[in-house]
């Protein structure tokens, strides 16, 4: 079984601090945060919307279970929230084992560890690239509110 094999040690520190720091966040202050969420400015001024419409609706449907309509609010939001939980759990196993036996090596752990790639930002670029131009354009052509 291959075992950790980091594309990039400081950017998986960095994901690694920022998710652990996020996942508390929202397990303390989640209903106060999506509540709190100002109205979209740029969809108050223009009519269209943002790259990141419909994400705290897509982020308050995660959490409640609802992953169908979090897809349809905005695909990215589960697109992140599930490897990254992944991410986070291996992360965590693998320092902590790291952490133990000092004889361990990136090389002989006995799962394999989720590391930040290139392609995943990729993906992710596309996917907030799509789900903008399909709102826009149902808005635009259709007069059809996908998010309405």
């Amino acid at each position: 079984m291959k075992g950790y094999n980091a594309y990039n040690k400081s950017v998986d520190t960095c994901a690694y601090i920022c998710g652990i720091i996020c996942l508390l966040i929202f397990i303390t202050a989640n209903q106060y945060i999506i509540r709190s969420v100002p109205p979209c400015m740029f969809h108050l001024i223009t009519g269209y919307y943002c790259p990141g419409c419909g994400g705290t609706r897509a982020i308050e449907y995660v959490l409640s279970g609802h992953f169908i309509k979090s897809i349809y609010y905005h695909p990215l939001v589960l697109y992140v929230a599930l490897p990254g939980l992944l991410f986070l759990f291996t992360q965590t196993a693998y320092r902590i084992r790291r952490r133990f036996f000092k004889s361990s090596s990136p090389d002989n752990t006995p799962f394999p560890v989720i590391t930040i790639r290139p392609g995943y930002i990729y993906i992710a670029c596309i996917i907030i690239i799509l789900q903008w131009a399909i709102k826009n354009l149902s808005l635009l052509l259709f007069h059809y509110d996908l998010l309405g």
